[in-house]
């Protein structure tokens, strides 16, 4: 996959058709999780203080291990490759950021943002990344939440 496609596959694979990609997704659960993390600070943290830079970097990392899930087929459609078969992308993607040097608590966030996390505690920001992936990801279960094209 080069980066370029980034901005062409789907977000998800598991929305036949899926009209939004990966980058729209990315941003959408940047932005949702840090106004989240801010909002929460501003009204709660003076008992339940959330790191807004550690949301931040795990919003944006969340989904690296799509980076190995994903493969671009000979028809240029993304499909999930042999590996994503056999590891989801929040196991490889905390491969990857260990790789890389990412700190624990920013890959706790990568572990635990998908369904895989609610087996473990999450932190604070775990969670409020976990939301904000969800709520960019949840509505379009629902087909009659999303608009047509040039409707």
């Amino acid at each position: 996959m080069k980066p370029e496609d980034l901005n062409r596959i789907p977000f998800t694979l598991l929305i036949p058709g899926c009209p939004i990609t990966f980058m729209e997704h990315k941003r959408c659960v940047v932005h949702i999780a840090r106004k989240s993390a801010e909002a929460m600070n501003e009204f709660m943290g003076r008992v339940l203080p959330v790191n807004v830079d550690r949301v931040i970097a795990g919003a944006i990392l969340a989904d690296v291990g799509k980076l190995l899930e994903y493969e671009i087929g000979l028809d240029g459609q993304a499909r999930q490759s042999e590996r994503g078969e056999a590891l989801r992308h929040p196991f490889t993607g905390v491969a990857i950021a260990l790789e890389c040097g990412v700190p624990d608590e920013v890959c706790h966030i990568i572990a635990a943002h998908a369904a895989e996390g609610d087996q473990v505690k999450r932190t604070t920001e775990a969670y409020v990344v976990h939301h904000a992936d969800f709520m960019a990801y949840l509505p379009f279960k629902n087909p009659k939440n999303v608009k047509k094209a040039g409707g």
